[in-house]
């Protein structure tokens, strides 16, 4: 056997210069850091309310008071409800819809890039104080008799279980009243 033959027989490898190994070292760590730092996707939404402090239900569930901060999984549509005493109560439905690039197939690539992507969503609200009621007051008293007859009464009360609502008789008065005087006179 040639020692030419020895060098380009397949059983035989060549040996990786020091440059060339730490060259495929850096090049495979690089990809597997790569691949460790993907998926860096953060999504929040942000609830503002003026005057600050309402009480804040998402979807039906008390999460807390404004402003309010959260992260969300999924896109679709939330329930808002905003609650604060002095206010009207506020409620609202929103519906967040996800950007272009987040959209099947495209969230995959996005998913593998090695760059941090934020999509921070913000909702304010402005709360309507409440009116106070007034007091209610009486109705206008009238007089009784409205153009010489006597006027109805403006309601009538129902009558008691058990009794009867027919006025009382009426008693018979003396035509002797002169008489009667005359009598005690004496």
């Amino acid at each position: 056997m040639s020692p030419q033959s020895t060098v380009h027989s397949p059983r035989y490898r060549r040996a990786l210069s020091p440059y060339q190994s730490v060259s495929l070292i850096c090049g495979l760590w690089s990809v597997v850091c790569g691949l460790c730092l993907t998926g860096c996707i953060r999504r929040s939404l942000t609830v503002r309310s003026n005057p600050a402090g309402a009480e804040l239900s998402l979807n039906d569930k008390r999460v807390g008071r404004t402003p309010y901060t959260e992260d969300f999984l999924w896109y679709g549509l939330y329930k808002v409800s905003l609650t604060k005493s002095g206010y009207e109560r506020f409620d609202d439905q929103v519906l967040i819809k996800a950007p272009v690039y987040f959209w099947i197939p495209f969230d995959l690539v996005m998913e593998l890039l090695p760059v941090p992507i934020h999509d921070d969503r913000a909702l304010s609200y402005t709360l309507t104080p409440t009116v106070p009621l007034q007091e209610p007051s009486p109705p206008p008293r009238t007089s009784s008799k409205v153009k010489g007859k006597s006027a109805a009464p403006l309601f009538s009360l129902p009558a008691p279980k058990g009794k009867t609502t027919e006025p009382p008789p009426a008693q018979e008065t003396s035509t002797r009243p002169a008489e009667h005087s005359q009598d005690t006179a004496r």
